[in-house]
C-alpha cells in the first residue's frame, strides 16, 4: 500500500514530507516542518541501530505486531540539479539532495537483538542509512545513518 492511500490523499502533491509514515504536510514553512518533525519525535521509540562498515547492529525493543522489515538505503548526499519532465514544475530544473540510488531488504526484525551484514556499496560517494519499518510500507520505527 502507498502512502497516498495510508495518508488519505487522493493525489501526490509538492513539497511534501513524511514523517515516521504517520503524519504528513506540505513542509515548505519552517513552523510547520518544525511541528511535523516534533510529532514524529512523540511516537513511540524503536530499537537502537547501530550502522558499521560490515554489519548494522539492532538493538532489542518492544516486539512489533508483525516482523519488521529492514532496509538499506544508499543515497547521493551533494545537490543534484534535476530537469523536470511534467506536472506544476514541469519544463522547470531543481535542486534535489540525498537521492536514494540503492534501496534494499537486508532483513527482519522481531523485537530481539539482530546483526545483519551489509551488501557492499556498488557506487563510491553514497552515504548508508537503516530503516527498520512495518510491513507492507507501514510506519518507520527505527532509522541511522553510518
Amino acid at each position: 500500500m502507498g502512502l497516498r492511500p495510508r495518508l488519505r490523499h487522493g493525489n501526490v502533491f509538492t513539497p511534501q514530507i513524511v514523517i515516521d509514515g504517520r503524519h504528513d504536510g506540505v513542509g515548505a514553512d519552517s513552523g510547520d516542518f518544525a511541528r511535523l518533525v516534533g510529532s514524529g519525535a512523540a511516537d513511540s521509540a524503536g530499537p537502537a541501530i547501530g550502522v558499521a562498515a560490515e554489519k548494522v547492529i539492532i538493538g532489542a525493543a518492544a516486539k512489533p505486531a508483525a516482523a519488521a522489515d529492514v532496509w538499506l538505503a544508499r543515497y547521493d548526499p551533494r545537490v543534484l540539479q534535476v530537469p523536470i519532465q511534467g506536472g506544476e514544475n514541469g519544463g522547470r530544473t531543481l535542486p534535489h539532495k540525498d537521492i536514494v540510488r540503492e534501496l534494499v531488504r537486508i532483513g527482519i526484525w522481531n523485537g530481539a537483538a539482530e546483526a545483519l551484514p551489509l551488501p557492499a556499496a556498488t557506487r563510491p560517494g553514497l552515504v548508508t542509512a537503516i530503516l527498520v519499518q512495518a510491513p507492507h510500507g507501514g510506519p518507520i520505527l527505527a532509522a541511522a545513518k553510518g
